[in-house]
């Protein structure tokens, strides 16, 4: 052994930093049966059950299946021109049911804003009649329809904003699979 090899020495725990293992893609498979297989540190034995994986620079190594579950996720594969597609015609689908429902939220807002200012007795409740008086108290009224209308609101916005920009996927891979 070398000098500097300290065997059973305290670690200095205050030296130690937070690091995150660079965002790798590899290829691996599970296999079923026993394989001896020949990587960078010598041969190494994988079980049925262990992946073998392929490494960064193409070497092959086998890993438990535990430990590849605590250390790799599925990476996404990259959306076809017909993903892009599907995404496209479900969003345009949603977008329309969502604004249809938000058209009846409004009405019922509106019918029912109509209603308070026509039927309440502001001034009997409240001891006085005016606008700051009516716009709280149709707020608090109506809180839950104007809530869920904002809610609405803002996932049509993000519908919107998703359609465009699978729309420029879908002519980036048009206009890639025509070159």
């Amino acid at each position: 052994m070398t000098n500097n090899v300290v065997i059973n020495a305290k670690l200095k725990e205050e030296l130690f930093e937070q690091y995150r293992k660079k965002p790798v893609v590899v290829s691996a498979y599970q296999t079923d049966v026993e394989l001896d297989i020949e990587t960078l540190e010598g041969t190494m034995r994988a079980d049925p059950g262990d992946y073998i994986i392929k490494g960064v620079k193409g070497e092959p190594y086998p890993c438990k299946p535990d430990i590849f579950a605590a250390t790799y996720e599925k990476a996404n594969k990259p959306k076809t021109l017909s993903d892009y597609l599907k995404e496209w015609e479900t969003s345009i689908d949603e977008l329309e049911a969502k604004s249809s429902k938000l058209t009846e939220l409004t009405r019922q807002y509106r019918e029912s804003e109509f209603k308070i200012l026509t039927t309440f007795d502001f001034k009997a409740e409240y001891g006085k009649d005016n606008d700051k008086i009516r716009n709280l108290h149709i707020q608090t009224e109506l809180k839950d329809l104007r809530t869920k209308r904002q809610d609405l609101e803002l996932r049509i916005d993000y519908l919107k904003r998703r359609i465009e920009f699978v729309k420029r996927m879908i002519d980036l891979k048009v206009v890639g699979a025509s070159e």
